[in-house]
């Protein structure tokens, strides 16, 4: 095994932190989802054990991310592979079709994560627009920027487990989605690897 159960936790609320935080801001602004859980359903997704393995590796403490760069590597590009990395490198779009990736884009920027602090609006503004190739995207970056900075932010440090965390403004069926998903996530991490989690 790859990481161990401390650094597995960790990771594993950190990226239902995040999915959370998509969809909190994909409901606010009213945008496409591509119809599955952000980040945690889907071939290669954050959950899956291959990739969760070898991502929560950036959890130790230490200089994780230089220790175990081929490794933390290795799943983040099996994790690019989601449809949602993809999309940015399709030419010609609905603008539309962008919203859930660029969203994402935008919070993880904001997140606190090893390899950088977390950022302010305008500092996201610089990073992704240094980014993106087409006028087209960054336009729609800034525009998203400036709708976000007026929604109040969830409260996504209140999620400290997958076994109960709370609703942080998702729409109820939703909520009850993401519930059912990190059963479903850890009964297998306790079926495959012999780990109870939390």
């Amino acid at each position: 095994m790859l990481a161990k159960k401390e650094e597995l936790e960790k990771y594993l609320v950190a990226a239902l932190r995040h999915s959370m935080e998509v969809h909190y801001y994909l409901v606010a602004l009213n945008l496409h989802s591509l119809n599955r859980i952000h980040d945690l359903e889907g071939l290669n997704n954050k959950f899956e054990i291959d990739v969760a393995l070898r991502l929560a590796l950036g959890f130790k403490n230490g200089n994780a991310e230089a220790e175990f760069k081929q490794e933390i590597e290795i799943g983040k590009e099996l994790h690019r592979k989601q449809k949602h990395h993809q999309i940015l490198k399709t030419p010609n779009l609905d603008t539309n079709e962008y919203s859930e990736s660029l969203v994402d884009a935008i919070c993880a920027a904001r997140e606190e994560r090893s390899y950088h602090k977390k950022r302010t609006w305008d500092e996201i503004l610089k990073h992704i627009e240094s980014e993106l190739s087409e006028k087209r995207l960054n336009n729609l970056v800034i525009d998203l920027i400036k709708r976000m900075r007026k929604i109040a932010e969830p409260d996504v440090s209140s999620i400290t487990n997958l076994r109960n965390f709370p609703n942080i403004g998702l729409e109820e069926n939703l909520y009850r989605r993401f519930r059912a998903r990190c059963v479903e996530a850890l009964e297998v991490f306790h079926k495959k690897l012999d780990l109870l989690l939390f």
